[in-house]
């Protein structure tokens, strides 16, 4: 994954003593979004009630999906096994995966390509999940949509 692509003087990192990732020194070009971002990450991410691997699987085919190396490469480490990353790039008919693990695929890759969810997905998660879990994880697909734009347009690396 590149982003030679991206022009990163689009959006330089600004000044804020605070920002202490790339993605956050680029969010800070508008200081008033770094307070809300950190917010939405402290809930989704380290506040999380989603089953640990759940929420690693979601933001890690998202942001292979953004083809975002910064967000990629910085959860990639996170991998509870070795599969975990094949799991992460698997075709959706893949005889490997599990049940539980197509069905975060393909709300991931249908969040990402559409911004909405099939009723049959929808359905099939929802009948082993809470009403808050869901609403957490969908928060969480678009968190790490709008944060693996970010990376791309400003060029984290």
């Amino acid at each position: 994954m590149t982003n030679a692509h991206v022009n990163t003087s689009r959006l330089a990192p600004a000044a804020l003593e605070s920002a202490t990732t790339p993605l956050l020194r680029i969010i800070a070009n508008n200081p008033r979004m770094v307070d809300l971002f950190r917010e939405l990450t402290r809930v989704l991410v380290k506040e999380s009630q989603l089953i640990p691997h759940e929420r690693w699987l979601v933001t890690m085919r998202m942001a292979w999906r953004c083809n975002c190396g910064y967000e990629f490469g910085r959860k990639a480490a996170d991998a509870a096994t070795p599969e975990d990353m094949k799991t992460v790039v698997a075709r959706i008919d893949s005889p490997e995966l599990s049940a539980t693990d197509r069905l975060l695929l393909e709300f991931t890759d249908q969040i990402h390509a559409r911004q909405n969810i099939d009723q049959r997905v929808w359905e099939a998660l929802c009948a082993t999940r809470s009403p808050a879990y869901m609403v957490e994880l969908t928060s969480l697909a678009g968190l790490y949509l709008m944060a693996s734009t970010m990376a791309n347009v400003g060029g984290a690396k």
